[in-house]
């Protein structure tokens, strides 16, 4: 809707400063019309910085945005509105972002640029140029925008020079634009301007507005279908990740499961604590902390590195939920006495995986579907309803049951963050408000009424 907008509003300012009857109706709903629509983006702009923790950053980053919809009665000044255009800019680097990244998709913000330079051009020569004794025929928007179009495509002023000191900037801007997009098309300057425009490439939300994120800690093979599965999940599936590692950029993703304006990347060390505080520690949800097998490390150096990194996530934000890897479950305990919720040793669980096998044939099969959240059945953590507090482990079943959905632990508090977590309990075990409740469903059952 905003880049229709932006649309509508440019083309409107272009009529109201090349229209040629002072007092015509046309001309006053133009105005009208234009006052209208930049209150709309006022209010767009308002709801934006509303939205940031840090209203400095919002004014850097949105002052043009803001000069470009203030309501400005003065006619020569109207082209102001123009600027709106610079706005698509972010719409290409969305498109290259989203369908066009790694291959040539830097093109789609090159000419988005040219066209923006030669719709700014087209106005600013009809607002100034035509004021001059001589140079009526800038008045007419059709003239002036083929001029600006050839004199891009030609390097040099198509006709004749400008005469005002606006239409000449105009000309040199659009000469050298020329020769910058000549430049790119035939590849002599392809490498430099590609990165350039990555730079340009933004999330919706800078890294400093992120809160009740994900951040993942490490890079290796099982890091994507980490991400996959985490926006997969109904539960998940709107945080924003952040990843940490020692990556230039990060590697393709499944991006039909994936929204890929949610996925953020933090390059170097997760260990360090300034990094830490650059994704967002402080304001994340939960951390991740995947065994860094990126370099020629020692198993025992891998997993010194899990602990500094868990013991310097704890320190900065205690109410997060960790969960971190280790290779040698001899390490656990620093990781306990840190805070760190969960530990996986994913060696161990592969070996009882494959001895399982052995012994129940089949029942990979149902640990897998049990593990993934992308098809069949899943676990889920519900709190304890009202109605089942005080009753038996055995009447939360039968009720679980006709809900579609098998009750087979429960997760209790016992203090601080720490927690219990029974499996199967007797029959006659109460449970208690503050349960956490583990059952298998497909779809998270309603557990408002019995």
């Amino acid at each position: 809707m905003i880049v229709v907008l932006i649309m509508v509003s440019s083309a409107m300012a272009m009529l109201e400063v090349s229209w040629p009857e002072q007092g015509d109706g046309l001309k006053t709903f133009l105005k009208i019309a234009g006052y209208a629509i930049s209150g709309l983006f006022l209010g767009e702009l308002s709801l934006r910085c509303w939205t940031y923790r840090k209203r400095s950053r919002f004014f850097a980053r949105y002052w043009l945005d803001i000069v470009a919809s203030l309501p400005v009665p003065f006619e020569a000044l109207r082209f102001l509105r123009l600027l709106r255009l610079l706005r698509l800019l972010r719409v290409g680097t969305m498109l290259r972002r989203r369908y066009a990244a790694g291959s040539g998709g830097e093109f789609i913000v090159i000419f988005i640029i040219s066209g923006v330079v030669v719709f700014v051009a087209a106005s600013v020569m009809a607002a100034f140029e035509s004021s001059v004794s001589g140079q009526g025929k800038y008045k007419e928007f059709e003239y002036s925008f083929w001029w600006s179009l050839l004199s891009l495509v030609s390097n040099q002023p198509a006709d004749n020079v400008p005469v005002t000191t606006a239409g000449r900037i105009i000309s040199l801007v659009i000469t050298l634009t020329g020769l910058c997009l000549f430049a790119i098309v035939t590849g002599t300057a392809a490498a430099v301007m590609s990165q350039r425009l990555r730079r340009l490439e933004a999330n919706p939300m800078d890294l400093e507005e992120l809160e009740d994120h994900i951040i993942i800690c490490g890079w290796d093979r099982r890091a994507p279908l980490v991400i996959e599965e985490l926006q997969h999940s109904a539960e998940e599936k709107h945080r924003a990740i952040v990843v940490i590692g020692e990556l230039e950029e990060l590697p393709p993703l499944n991006w039909k499961i994936v929204n890929r304006d949610l996925i953020y990347l933090v390059k170097g060390d997760f260990t360090n604590a300034e990094l830490l505080e650059k994704a967002g520690i402080r304001r994340a949800a939960k951390a991740i902390i995947v065994s860094d097998k990126g370099r020629n490390r020692s198993d025992q150096d891998r997993d010194a590195r899990t602990i500094l990194a868990a013991l310097t996530i704890e320190k900065l934000n205690k109410e997060i939920y960790t969960c971190a890897e280790l290779l040698n479950r001899e390490h656990e305990a620093h990781l306990r006495m840190a805070g760190v919720e969960d530990v996986v040793c994913t060696s161990e669980y592969g070996a009882t995986l494959l001895s399982s096998m052995a012994i129940h044939s089949g029942i990979s099969t149902i640990i897998g579907e049990l593990l993934s959240v992308q098809y069949g059945n899943e676990f889920f953590k519900i709190a304890c309803p009202a109605w089942l507090e005080g009753k038996t482990f055995a009447e939360g079943i039968a009720a679980f049951t006709k809900k579609d959905a098998i009750l087979i632990a429960l997760d209790r508090p016992i203090g601080g963050k720490r927690h219990e977590v029974t499996l199967n309990p007797e029959k006659d075990f109460k449970l208690q408000k503050a349960d956490l409740l583990v059952v298998i469903s497909r779809l998270r059952p309603d557990i408002t009424a019995p």
